[in-house]
């Protein structure tokens, strides 16, 4: 999976955590130009909600890790040069590592009304529109 944009600007190493709502976007941070080292998401054993996103780390040659992630595996990921960890739907906490890379979550449900561990059923409970 090659680059196709030429903007210019910083170039990233990610270690991307989430599952699959969230492998288009990490097409798309790809196609920007920035390459994930490292992909978290779901053990396979719970279900198919990590096949488009093990199907991509095949394609971009990267190691996946299945299942809740350890504070030696965030200490490998710093150690590993990464610069950035997304967090795109990710279902568990992401262990602190001193001195490791600053983060950035992508929740799925549209802030404040989405916010919290269960979001969707509180927006379906509760009627909130998109």
């Amino acid at each position: 999976m090659a680059p196709s944009d030429t903007t210019p600007g910083p170039r990233w190493r990610i270690a991307w955590f989430g599952h699959d709502w969230g492998a288009p976007f990490a097409r798309a941070v790809v196609g920007r130009g920035h390459r994930i080292a490292r992909m978290f998401t779901e053990d396979a054993v719970r279900g198919d909600g990590s096949r488009e996103t093990r199907a991509l780390a095949d394609a971009l040659g990267v190691p996946v890790t299945g299942g809740r992630p350890s504070p030696d595996d965030i200490e490998e990921v710093g150690r590993s040069g990464v610069d950035l960890i997304v967090c795109a739907g990710y279902p568990w906490r992401i262990p602190v590592a001193a001195g490791g890379p600053r983060g950035l979550n992508v929740p799925p449900p549209l802030l404040p009304e989405g916010r919290g561990p269960l979001p969707f059923p509180h927006l379906i409970l509760h009627g909130v529109q998109a």
